[in-house]
């Protein structure tokens, strides 16, 4: 009986130590995305906006338009299905149909330093002349020309967007101040709390391996 204790005594503690670690782990993650999410940086908005023309340009968009505070982007990506955003009754079929993806970015300056504002939507329209060595995609997600690295974006029936404004502040954040993020004094004081416990090193939280 007490062999029986002592184990479910461990299993417990073991449980616990789980979650503990967990949270934990949760709230560092959250706090490294807040302080991402809510940058701002030490640039000017053309140079700022000529880095993210670099950055989008690598991910396959284009320069579309100037705004008064910004400028709008452009991805097109040929797909091939029923189309659920265009076309009714007999002329909602199977055809080429292209997915035009608009991102627009704006600038807001905080404490002298800018901060850039996404914004997206997308817009289908129909393909009505034949696609040559272009992507498509059937309606159900396969393969029928050769694909772009860009495939995973179209769809049929999905109005799925890969534009992660997260990645791209990520990228910005690392750019200007490095991938080093700076804890509060109490987030610290938790994680050096949670390692003084911790008799084995694969236990504790280690800065580049667990986080």
């Amino acid at each position: 009986m007490k062999t029986l204790n002592l184990i479910f005594a461990l299993l417990i503690a073991s449980f616990v130590f789980s979650q503990n670690r967990n949270k934990l782990l949760k709230e560092i993650q959250l706090y490294k995305a807040k302080t991402i999410n809510n940058s701002s940086f030490p640039t000017t908005k053309d140079s700022l906006q000529t880095i993210l023309n670099n950055y989008l340009k690598n991910d396959g968009f284009i320069f579309h338009s100037k705004t008064d505070s910004g400028a709008v982007y452009n991805k097109t990506l040929s797909c091939f299905g029923e189309n659920q955003f265009i076309g009714k009754g007999a002329n909602k079929h199977n055809r080429p149909f292209a997915r035009n993806f608009f991102v627009t970015i704006s600038f807001k300056t905080i404490n002298n330093r800018i901060s850039p504002v996404f914004s997206s939507h997308l817009r289908d329209s129909y393909i009505n002349k034949p696609l040559k060595q272009q992507a498509l995609l059937s309606n159900n997600g396969t393969q029928s020309l050769p694909i772009d690295k860009n495939r995973q974006t179209c769809y049929y029936g999905k109005t799925i967007f890969n534009f992660n404004e997260s990645v791209i502040k990520q990228f910005l954040y690392a750019h200007f101040y490095g991938s080093h993020i700076a804890f509060t004094e109490e987030l610290n004081t938790k994680i050096e709390n949670h390692n003084a416990q911790q008799t084995k090193g694969k236990k504790k939280l280690i800065a580049g391996r667990d986080y």
